[in-house]
């Protein structure tokens, strides 16, 4: 992954950390959920070789927080 295409993805998941922050403020999204971010064994269908979520798949998740909230599948 080039240099640029990290930054775009580091920033996505800040943004879908802050966002989880907002919506469950009882879990540990600045600890346990960043982690789970990067953890190879996370559930995902667009899941490169090295574990880490596609960018695709990172934006589709902040999407969908950002118009379903608690409603949406990433969500759950």
């Amino acid at each position: 992954m080039s240099e640029k295409r990290r930054l775009q993805a580091l920033e996505v998941k800040v943004d879908i950390i802050q966002q989880m922050a907002v919506l469950d403020p009882s879990g540990d999204w600045t600890g346990r959920g960043a982690r789970a971010l990067d953890n190879p064994r996370a559930a995902s269908s667009e899941r490169k070789k090295e574990g880490e979520p596609s960018l695709i798949e990172l934006y589709r998740l902040r999407d969908e927080l950002h118009e379903g909230g608690v409603q949406s599948d990433a969500f759950n």
